[in-house]
């Protein structure tokens, strides 16, 4: 966020890790109850499924927004070259 700066960052990854979650969270919300079973239960009992696939894909696209955002970044200024944490001593 400091350097306003997405290099070395693969969006090519979060693409494909974006569609992971996306399908699994789809599976599991499309996905039949068993018999004799509500469908209210049935979402409650995978409700930590979902928030792990589709809580990280939320997560995801926050990133992808700042991909976007920072894509005209100024690559090779000083400031990229420069540590985040300043020098010690």
């Amino acid at each position: 966020y400091k350097r306003k700066s997405t290099i070395g960052v693969s969006y090519s990854l979060f693409a494909l890790v974006m569609l992971g979650n996306l399908l699994y969270g789809l599976s599991v919300l499309l996905k039949n109850p068993e018999p004799g079973q509500s469908e209210g239960d049935y979402v409650l009992h995978h409700l930590p499924w979902l928030v792990g696939s589709l809580g990280v894909l939320s997560l995801d696209v926050v990133i992808s927004f700042q991909f976007l955002a920072y894509r005209r970044g100024r690559p090779g200024t000083r400031e990229e070259r420069d540590a985040l944490l300043g020098e010690q001593g």
